[in-house]
């Protein structure tokens, strides 16, 4: 239930960006904070990938709950976010 609330969140990010450069909402690096355009596309590119990570973090953990049973079912979730974070 949490990662489809985690979804949910996402997406009001992907629909809502912040229209201004902040320091408390949005994608936020020094670099995307240098302009217009390169907060545009951080926070859209950010978006993108978060709702990636939280549908397949959802699946893999639907995917789980029927197949691994046991102390080792936590460790599935915790590998696919770090293949996604090393890619």
């Amino acid at each position: 239930m949490k990662n489809i609330l985690n979804i949910l969140i996402n997406l009001f990010f992907k629909f809502y960006q912040p229209k201004k450069i902040n320091h408390l909402y949005g994608y936020r690096t020094a670099r995307s904070m240098k302009s217009k355009e390169s907060w545009e596309e951080g926070n859209r590119y950010s978006s993108n990938l978060m709702i990636l990570a939280a549908v397949l973090t959802c699946i893999t953990q639907i995917i789980t709950q029927y197949t691994i049973k046991g102390e080792w079912m936590f460790l599935v979730p915790v590998i696919v976010m770090c293949v996604l974070l090393v890619t």
